[in-house]
């Protein structure tokens, strides 16, 4: 009898282990696949970002315009004439 029993368990923790060892395979090769997704995601933003930060500097570059946010010099000279008091008016 206690033979039996002996086999009954061994049977059982090798199925259990067999069980284990397939599911923990099965979520190594989803990590991977979610893992090789994530990369391609990534890789595609770094491209994207590279592609746009090429054209905003082309952009820039071609821009001749004197409409500046920062203000040209006369726009400086306008502030300082109508009471600023940023420090480019102490000059």
């Amino acid at each position: 009898m206690k033979l039996a029993t002996d086999d009954l368990v061994t049977k059982f923790e090798r199925d259990t282990l067999a069980w284990q060892l397939g599911e923990e395979r099965r979520r190594a090769t989803e990590a991977a696949l979610i893992t090789e997704e994530y990369r391609k995601r990534a890789d595609a933003a770094l491209r994207l970002k590279a592609e746009t930060q090429q054209k905003l500097e082309k952009a820039i570059a071609e821009d001749t315009s004197d409409d500046s946010p920062l203000g040209g010099n006369h726009d400086v000279e306008w502030l300082c004439r109508n009471g600023s008091k940023a420090p480019q008016c102490s000059r």
